[in-house]
């Protein structure tokens, strides 16, 4: 094992990020996040619906990462001061900037969401997703999965009080994401592939 790879972005990215969402991020209480990166489903507007009560129950604010499912495309305009919506935003930029993070579980979004430093509330869809879900929750960082079919604003809302409220697993959280934020997947790797063909001893 030799550690997440990450490709970084938010250098480059930080003059191009546009002002209304440093206007949204810069609001007193920051918000959360809510990506579920390739993922597609028949009716995003349901899982827009249910992240838009989930945080009216929670008196929180989120950005949606729309991704390849679309999601968060339709909110209502009464709705904006809460949630904001943008295709994508790079997330070693965005991630230290949110309390925590709503997402599928993929491999690229949980190691970016753990090196981040923030707790997080899975909803699997499917392949590796639930293995991913369920090793966040046994390393404290998040609370039980939420299958995909079983979202609803009041699973949600339920998971987002876990994450905010429980001290322990913030703090997990936190020292999790410095840990790894101290190690060079990238480097790590190219030794390991140096050494298996003996170019070093």
């Amino acid at each position: 094992m030799t550690g997440f790879w990450f490709i970084d972005r938010a250098d480059e990215y930080e003059d191009e990020a546009p002002d209304e969402l440093l206007d949204f991020l810069g609001r007193k209480q920051a918000p959360l996040c809510f990506g579920f990166g390739s993922m597609t489903m028949p009716n995003p507007e349901y899982l827009t619906y249910y992240i838009v009560e989930a945080l009216k129950k929670t008196r929180q604010g989120g950005i949606i990462l729309s991704g390849w499912g679309n999601v968060g495309k339709i909110v209502n305009i009464k709705d904006s001061l809460r949630v904001f919506a943008m295709s994508d935003v790079p997330h070693d930029w965005l991630l230290p900037q949110v309390k925590a993070m709503v997402h599928h579980g993929g491999a690229g979004t949980t190691a970016a969401v753990l090196r981040a430093g923030i707790p997080s509330v899975t909803v699997p869809f499917f392949a590796d997703q639930p293995v991913w879900g369920e090793m966040l929750m046994r390393l404290g960082v998040s609370p039980t999965p939420i299958p995909y079919k079983e979202v609803s604003e009041k699973t949600l809302a339920a998971a987002i009080e876990v994450v905010l409220g429980d001290e322990a697993m913030l703090q997990k959280a936190q020292d999790l994401g410095e840990k790894i934020r101290g190690e060079d997947g990238v480097a790590n790797a190219v030794e390991a592939f140096h050494r298996h063909l003996g170019l070093i001893g």
